[in-house]
């Protein structure tokens, strides 16, 4: 597979860029934590600076691999990477200091690698593989977003706990990729609305929207009611419902 050299990759809040060995004090202290060890696959617990000196200087400079360093606010605060290139796959991987958890850093960070690994920096890449232990919930949301479907689940070592965990095996093919780039995502429905702000809704009685479809026969065909949360959220929270369209289901 022929390869093209980026040294950077910009996305509007993110710098995606080699590793160095300046990186490895905050290599270690986010990987030293064990809530990100223990959703990785091969990091081991404890981590240091030695674990971390390792990996800019051997795991980064794999020929089979192009992995980033993720750079918020001037700040590493993870890694993305596609390894293990060969032909027509590659696998991607990815970690995040816990602080920047649910801030939609994972999703933007390695929607950008993947569509610069489609868009020509792997040539003739038809294919990506990826995963994560069944309960990692943040990262099933990510590939989801992302577009990978589900191929099954097994067994996997955990090196940080030492023991096998069940693994979400996830692909993401170039057809896909592109009919994602050139379709408009489906429209919203009620329940993936409500669904998305556990922290409450402004029209409290709507709750019962996000229990079961036998419960929520009350509400069926109440596009008003529904529509007054849609329009609420979206002033309130713009970017997120910025271009979205809205249906009830």
């Amino acid at each position: 597979m022929a390869t093209t050299a980026v040294s950077s990759i910009t996305t509007p809040r993110l710098l995606l860029r080699p590793f160095a060995r300046s990186d490895t004090a905050a290599i270690a202290s986010h990987c030293g934590d064990l809530r990100v060890a223990r959703m990785c696959r091969v990091v081991p617990h404890p981590y240091g600076i030695a674990e971390a000196e390792f990996f800019v200087d051997q795991v980064c400079s794999r020929a089979d691999g192009r992995i980033y360093a993720i750079v918020l606010g001037g700040h590493v605060v993870g890694c993305v990477g596609l390894e293990s290139i060969s032909g027509e796959s590659a696998t991607l991987g990815y970690w995040l200091g816990a602080e920047t958890w649910g801030l939609g850093v994972a999703t933007e960070a390695a929607g950008a690698l993947i569509d610069h690994a489609f868009g020509g920096l792997l040539d003739g890449l038809e294919r990506i593989e990826s995963g994560y232990w069944s309960e990692n919930v943040g990262s099933a949301k990510v590939q989801s977003k992302l577009g990978f479907s589900l191929l099954g689940r097994g067994p996997l070592l955990c090196l940080a706990r030492g023991c096998e965990l069940e693994q979400q095996y996830t692909r993401l093919t170039r057809l896909e990729w592109h009919r994602r780039r050139v379709a408009p995502p489906p429209p919203m429905s009620a329940f993936e609305l409500l669904a998305s702000f556990p922290q409450g809704l402004p029209l409290g009685g709507l709750k019962a929207v996000c229990a079961p479809a036998a419960d929520r026969a009350a509400f069926e065909g109440d596009e008003t009611a529904i529509e007054a949360v849609w329009r609420a959220r979206r002033a309130s929270q713009p970017s997120l419902f910025n271009g979205a369209k809205f249906r009830f289901v």
